[in-house]
């Protein structure tokens, strides 16, 4: 995840941003991960700010991120997206 994405979604909810993870299947290579508690009030904020999160170029909005492009690894009681 890009990390000024990160670091607007965790404007949106109760997350920790965590620099430099390495998912699963990442071999080596590191990305921005959001650390939250419960997923799907990340995912209800995402929804009830996509004014926020897309960019108006003329007559068609583009979605600053592509939710397709998201991965969620467990942390115990936690989940990191990235």
């Amino acid at each position: 995840m890009d990390a000024k994405l990160a670091e607007t979604l965790a404007d949106f909810v109760d997350a920790e941003i965590y620099e430099d993870y390495s998912g699963r299947g990442m071999f080596g290579k590191t990305t921005t991960g959001l650390v939250v508690d419960n997923i799907t009030e990340l995912l209800a904020a995402v929804i009830n700010n996509a004014d926020l999160l897309v960019e108006q170029d003329d007559e068609y909005p583009e979605a600053l991120f592509s939710i397709n492009g998201f991965r969620v690894d467990s942390m115990g009681t936690q989940t990191i997206v990235y």
